[in-house]
């Protein structure tokens, strides 16, 4: 029995051992001490796999020299060898990946003073295997050749477009392959200064926009240029990193700037991002701090990935500056940081993170999902759509919603003409652009092919609505309708009677407002009817409208914001209507007010689901069509406000507008008014709490 229980144990043993190894690796590293996810253009925060995991660190504790002392730059040359700036030790040192210090740059020995570095602060490696160091505190930058020896210093460059009172610390440094210099000069708020092979000055290169706060322009508009005098500059905001691209484009970071973070340019100094570029990520809004993006590295794919010191927090974009994902976070964990300084890459794409305050190097290992999203996407952006399916498809299995999959599988789709399809794959991504284009060539195929049917189908439908008027015209004349000689008709004539006089309230407000006050026309129960009707067809137009015209999806609906709404646009506007009206001789009473008012949402009741319905044959390029008629039922609507505030109440034009208008205004404070009567009565009840709570514990 004893054997037979070994036996048991042993064999369950294997067979968890089995099943371990055949995890794939990527689930099986995909426990990370730090959330994975991709933002969606719509702003949506989406878990993804991780992208990278954890594959240990690079410190150079028990080596010859110490280990690393507040050190603030990193690159890796094309051999993947590590260089460092290690700052306060005063030296740059040459790693293999594996940490073994191979090289000692800038101690002085065996080389002359001039290549004894005070503070380095970056460091660019070119093709050569030159090396060049920026020594900020004493105002240069440093050449060594491959194996250290000093070549040359650049000092500080001299122009009279420089002036004399220009400070010169260069920080960071990248040189092209032209061996132009560009330096990021700390505090200097006009951009790169770029120096040609000689260490001469040719000028700023990009440079940051002012970014205007409201202050500041209403000073611009209220002040004239002597009252400003006084008053504070604003000036742009200067870089903080720049990093040179395997295809020569140029990167750069800026810390405090709201929007345009990070920018790539091209050889002319123009930024190739969009003017709008917000690299900030907005899970991050409730936290008072401001993201300050430290550094940027570029594969050869033209993948860029920066990294966020103030969380932690690594983004990663393809070359059409499309977010693939973001990682990362600050913390004590394996793979967490403390004060990220500096990001690197090598051949095999492993990433490399500088930590200033842990003096060591993070090492991060791209899982399957990334090389997958990687080799599909250089596919896709070549051009070659068939070829990356497979590749994409294969990144579904890891993560069935990851959008640029789905985006990319039906861009392949479309460039196939196989438009059912594109448009599945457009939204399941909740791509409306691309959806809109592959219905758009749907939509002309189905037309060419079934033309005659469609055109027969309409002119069918328009003589039978022809005929249908005459036979209706002619039986009116004859005598007593149908309902009239039969009973059970009757309810269906009363309600299109009700909706008939609806309508004509609404296509002639003057008369049909009048109507409902002198000829008893206006009844509690109509008026009722007429707003369970508009909320109906609130309800009905977010669940009918087509998917390229939603405005999110319906998942995410507030069902009670939406029932609610119309309730409360009725109750307040005759509620603030009929104060204003009192005070002003109005002749009508509350219940004439609230009945009227409830017929000004006809126009919505009536067109709302046909123009809701028309969504599903429309593209985005018609959107226009769709906001012209929603914006002419809302003059319509806000025309019969003014009209029932006329005929209700016998006011003329002049009076009847200066009402409506303060209407609108006494809305809104009272608006206000209730949210601050909200918020006074919740401290008020949890100051209630808290005096329970103590008396309670004084008296236990």
């Amino acid at each position: 029995m004893l054997h037979k229980c070994y036996a048991i144990t042993l064999s369950s043993i294997v067979v968890l051992l089995l099943a371990a190894a055949l995890v794939p690796a990527n689930r099986a590293a995909a426990a990370t001490p730090f959330p994975n996810y991709y933002i969606s253009p719509d702003g949506f925060y989406l878990k993804v796999p991780a992208p990278y995991v954890p594959d240990g660190t690079i410190a150079l504790d028990g080596q010859p020299g110490g280990g690393l002392k507040k050190p603030q730059d990193l690159f890796i040359d094309g051999e993947d060898h590590l260089f460092i700036a290690d700052t306060e030790n005063k030296r740059v040192i040459k790693t293999d990946n594996k940490g073994n210090i191979l090289l000692v740059i800038g101690t002085g020995e065996g080389d002359s003073d001039k290549g004894k570095l005070s503070a380095p602060r970056g460091i660019f490696v070119d093709g050569e295997g030159m090396i060049y160091v920026t020594d900020a505190t004493k105002q240069r930058i440093v050449q060594y050749d491959k194996e250290g020896k000093f070549i040359r210093e650049l000092g500080k460059p001299t122009s009279p477009l420089l002036g004399e009172n220009l400070v010169y610390q260069p920080v960071k440094v990248i040189v092209d392959n032209r061996k132009y210099f560009y330096v990021v000069n700390q505090g200097d708020q006009k951009g790169l200064m770029m120096l040609d092979s000689d260490g001469e000055f040719r000028g700023y290169f990009g440079g940051n926009r002012v970014q205007a706060t409201f202050a500041t322009t209403l000073i611009r508009l209220l002040y004239n240029q002597q009252q400003r005098a006084g008053s504070y500059v604003n000036l742009p905001y200067s870089f903080n990193n720049v990093s040179l691209a395997p295809d020569n484009y140029i990167y750069s970071t800026t810390t405090g700037l709201s929007s345009k973070q990070v920018r790539k340019f091209n050889a002319v100094g123009g930024d190739v991002y969009p003017g709008a570029s917000d690299f900030t990520d907005q899970s991050f809004d409730y936290d008072n701090r401001t993201q300050n993006f430290i550094d940027s590295v570029i594969d050869e794919s033209g993948n860029m990935t920066i990294v966020d010191q103030t969380y932690g927090r690594m983004y990663q974009y393809d070359v059409n500056g499309r977010l693939l994902f973001a990682f990362g976070s600050n913390g004590i964990n394996r793979g967490n940081f403390n004060s990220a300084v500096a990001i690197s890459i090598d051949s095999k794409g492993n990433l490399y993170v500088l930590d200033q305050n842990l003096n060591l190097i993070h090492r991060f290992h791209p899982t399957e999902f990334t090389s997958l999203v990687h080799k599909a996407n250089v596919l896709f952006n070549e051009g070659k759509y068939n070829e990356s399916f497979a590749p994409w498809q294969r990144v579904r299995d890891h993560n069935n919603f990851y959008e640029l999959a789905l985006q990319a599988m039906g861009q392949s789709e479309l460039r196939q003409e196989e438009y059912a399809g594109a448009m599945e794959y457009f939204k399941a991504a909740y791509d409306k652009t691309g959806y809109s284009d592959a219905f758009y060539e749907f939509r002309r195929e189905y037309v060419k092919k079934h033309f005659n049917v469609i055109a027969s189908s309409v002119l069918t439908a328009v003589l039978v609505l022809y005929i249908a008027l005459k036979l209706k015209s002619r039986r009116s004349r004859k005598g007593p309708d149908m309902a009239a000689r039969h009973p059970a008709l009757r309810p269906f004539a009363a309600a299109g009677g009700f909706f008939r006089e609806a309508f004509w309230v609404m296509t002639h407000p003057f008369q049909g407002y009048e109507a409902l006050k002198y000829d008893n026309k206006g009844k509690w129960s109509k008026a009722l009817l007429l707003m369970g009707l508009y909320i109906i067809v609130s309800v009905l137009q977010l669940v009918l409208i087509s998917f390229t015209f939603e405005e999110y999806p319906i998942q995410f609906v507030d069902w009670e914001f939406i029932i609610l709404y119309p309730v409360l646009y009725w109750v307040l506007w005759s509620v603030v209507s009929y104060g204003l009206t009192t005070i002003s001789s109005g002749e009508g009473r509350l219940r004439e007010v609230f009945i009227a008012t409830s017929y000004c949402f006809t126009p919505f009741i009536f067109f709302s689901i046909p123009l809701t319905l028309l969504t599903h044959l429309m593209t985005l390029k018609e959107s226009k069509f769709y906001d012209l008629f929603g914006n002419i039922m809302l003059v319509w609507v806000i025309f019969l406000l003014y009209v029932s505030v006329r005929e209700t109440h016998s006011f003329d034009s002049g009076k009847a507008f200066g009402i409506s208008i303060l209407t609108v205004l006494g809305s809104v404070v009272m608006i206000l008014l209730v949210f601050v009567l909200y918020g006074l009565g919740a401290n008020l009840i949890d100051f209630a709490q808290q005096i329970a709570r103590e008396a309670f514990y004084v008296g236990s």
